[in-house]
């Protein structure tokens, strides 16, 4: 500061506007080279603070004091230029190779690789490979939701961090979910982050509270869906366990915020309508579809997309079902066709259930053309049997030539929209089943159904028939996978492919109480179709291909059964004794959900219970409060049914056995209660009546 001690001297007012403007004296010096340029720079400082006399003769001064103070020492410009050469030459620059720099940056930093992702997952869509696909995206999400925890900086961030960062390490913290989890889970809580950075300033709610004003303000702009509420609380979920946030201070086990979503979404279900399940197909949508495939004139894929659809039908399956079938393992026999579904939103390496079976029984068919024959002739051709892990390929817009790229489930849905689009009208001349130029479904009719119709329709048949639930379960479940008994396969496909004989008899010969009835389906599509300025009556009278005999009381397509002359082995066995008591395994437990839950009696017993493992369920029940953690006074008794459960837990735990999974060592910690699981007298407790 003894430099600038002279120009003190000069004016205060000018000292301290220069110091608090110039930090050092060798910004100063540059800023003028001449008396006009100090009269400019007082004038900059000090007009209108100073008369013009004052202004002239403090000028004069800092001029004078300027050169009275280069006289005695350079400028410190003129001491930077001679210590320049003394600076080095070159910057010195790191010796790892640049490869091992962009991995590195790419390992550890999740915004880079993403966008590396997104070019990896056109690639391998173009190649026509669906596992690597879906790992991709299952990278991709994943690695969305660690930027949103590395950004609020949950405690799983400086964890990882000591680990080296590694993308690897992150990708095994979100455990085996799959990639539309991750996907659901990133795209619920984007909007929320998108608000707590707007409105407070953050990037994580401090409390649950800001979550509820959140709830709040979405809703007063405009109505929430009804799954809305519970969708963010599981996003809320998913990043703190993988956050590894305490258990006392995760948000997503707050009461006040859980008992608030019930509330939200009871109130979100009563102003929105219940969701409608797809509709049934028409019988003639599945009689035109065999004389499709079994006519050459039409375009190749075409013919393959027919297929398809009547694969879907007879076999109960999903759009995302049919997608992972494996095409080297489906053959064709005199008993019917049988593929392997590979892995599935249900099944796969890492759950319960292995390899899915799907069977169609070789009888099956409405037309009287062996459509199973032509279909599978059409799939081992050398047009459609390159290696891949998918079923059904993309095609042109001509139908003539399929795409060498995977496509997902959305995509085979509206593929299958467009096959609808462009089926003709089937119509029945000396009793054989040819085919009109009409459309069957013009203009936009075909969108009356989505890629589920196809699932719903023997299923659906079946009820109407009386075939009990017990069988009808095994129709698109596949529910013997869950044993690796060949017996039980065997049985399970006895059981399927009469379900299916049992449905396609009743279409074509009729059956007790008039068989089955479209009329109400048939209602619906002439409104749907009035409603698009179309002519309602006419596309219904093309779809109507079910007649009424007076004589039987029944509708009927007509003609012999089977119409193909099979085996009857083929026709499989309605009556044939289960291996065992089905048990649905579509409802695995979300890993997002609570352990465990407890359920309020109206006197307010409280009565805990192992959550999808247990006979009492949670919709079920007056109320209930989910569990994340065991804690004392949790509960009042625990459930007869779950306990002996919980005890064979205890005992493979202590035992060390390795087929327990990590799920399952949580909810058999006995510490909580002391002592075990068991609660002393309370033990017993009261009934599940009175639970419920």
């Amino acid at each position: 500061m003894s430099n600038w001690a002279g120009l003190r001297k000069i004016d205060d007012g000018l000292f301290a506007a220069v110091t608090d403007t110039y930090k050092n004296l060798l910004q100063f010096d540059g800023s003028f080279e001449d008396e006009a340029g100090a009269k400019s720079t007082v004038e900059e400082f000090l007009a209108g603070k100073r008369t013009a006399g004052d202004i002239e003769n403090i000028s004069k001064e800092l001029w004078a004091w300027r050169q009275s103070r280069l006289k005695r020492r350079p400028s410190e410009v003129v001491l930077l230029q001679r210590r320049l050469p003394e600076f080095a030459a070159s910057v010195p620059r790191s010796q790892k190779d640049i490869t091992a720099v962009f991995e590195e940056a790419v390992n550890t930093t999740p915004a880079v690789a993403l966008s590396l992702l997104k070019r990896a997952i056109r690639a391998a869509r173009a190649h026509g490979d669906k596992e690597e696909v879906e790992n991709k995206l299952r990278e991709k999400w994943a690695l969305e939701l660690v930027a949103i925890i590395q950004e609020a900086e949950l405690p799983a961030a400086e964890r990882i961090a000591a680990l080296g960062n590694d993308n690897h390490f992150w990708l095994r913290a979100f455990g085996r979910r799959r990639g539309k989890t991750l996907r659901n889970r990133a795209r619920a809580w984007k909007p929320v982050r998108a608000w707590l950075q707007g409105s407070l300033g953050i990037s994580w709610p401090v409390d649950a509270g800001v979550i509820l004003r959140y709830l709040e303000e979405r809703d007063e702009i405009h109505r929430m869906g009804k799954s809305v509420p519970k969708s963010i609380l599981a996003s809320l979920s998913l990043l703190e366990g993988v956050g590894m946030v305490p258990a006392g201070k995760r948000l997503c086990e707050d009461p006040l915020l859980l008992e608030s979503i019930k509330s939200w979404t009871a109130e979100l279900e009563v102003d929105q309508a219940a969701p409608k399940a797809a509709a049934m197909l028409p019988v003639s949508v599945v009689l035109i579809c065999e004389l499709v495939v079994c006519r050459p004139l039409y375009p190749p894929g075409l013919r393959f997309m027919a297929f398809i659809l009547l694969v879907m039908v007879w076999a109960s399956l999903r759009a995302d079902d049919m997608q992972n079938v494996n095409p080297a393992s489906v053959k064709l026999s005199q008993v019917g066709l049988r593929f392997i579904l590979r892995k599935t939103k249900t099944s796969g390496p890492g759950r319960k259930v292995g390899e899915l079976h799907g069977f169609i029984s070789r009888v099956v068919g409405l037309s009287g053309f062996d459509w199973l024959g032509e279909g599978f002739k059409l799939l081992t051709s050398e047009r459609f049997s390159w290696a891949r892990d998918f079923l059904c390929p993309c095609f042109t817009n001509e139908w003539d030539e399929p795409k060498r790229e995977y496509m997902d489930a959305e995509g085979l849905a509206l593929q299958l929209r467009r096959l609808l689009k462009e089926l003709p009208t089937p119509v029945r001349q000396m009793g054989t089943w040819k085919v009109k130029r009409e459309l069957l479904l013009p203009g936009d009719v075909a969108n009356f159904w989505t890629g589920h119709s196809p699932r719903h329709f023997v299923v659906s048949i079946a009820a109407a028939i009386g075939i009990s639930k017990d069988r009808r379960d095994y129709l698109g479940r596949w529910a013997y996978a869950q044993h690796g008994s060949q017996d039980y396969v065997l049985t399970s496909r006895q059981v399927v492919q009469a379900i299916q004989t049992t449905v396609c008899k009743t279409l074509l010969l009729g059956g007790d109480g008039g068989g089955y009835i479209e009329e109400e389906l048939l209602c619906t599509l002439r409104s749907f179709a009035d409603d698009l300025g179309l002519n309602g009556e006419e596309i219904v009278g093309a779809n109507t291909v079910m007649q009424w005999d007076g004589h039987k009381q029944t509708w009927l397509l007509g003609g012999q059964y089977p119409a193909l002359e099979r085996v009857p082995i083929a026709e499989g066995e309605l009556e044939a004794k289960l291996p065992g008591e089905y048990e649905a395994f579509e409802a695995e437990p979300d890993e997002d959900e609570a352990p465990y839950f407890l359920t309020v009696s109206r006197r307010g017993f409280r009565r805990l219970h192992l959550s999808k493992r247990c006979a009492v369920r949670r919709e079920r029940c007056l109320e209930t409060i989910p569990v994340f953690h065991l804690g004392e006074g949790i509960a009042d008794a625990m459930c007869k049914l779950c306990k002996p459960r919980v005890e064979i837990g205890e005992e493979s735990s202590t035992s060390g056995s390795e087929d327990t999974v990590e799920g399952e060592q949580e909810a058999i910690e006995p510490e909580p209660f002391g002592g075990g699981l068991g609660l002393g007298p309370l033990a017993g407790g009261l009934g599940h009546d009175q639970d419920l």
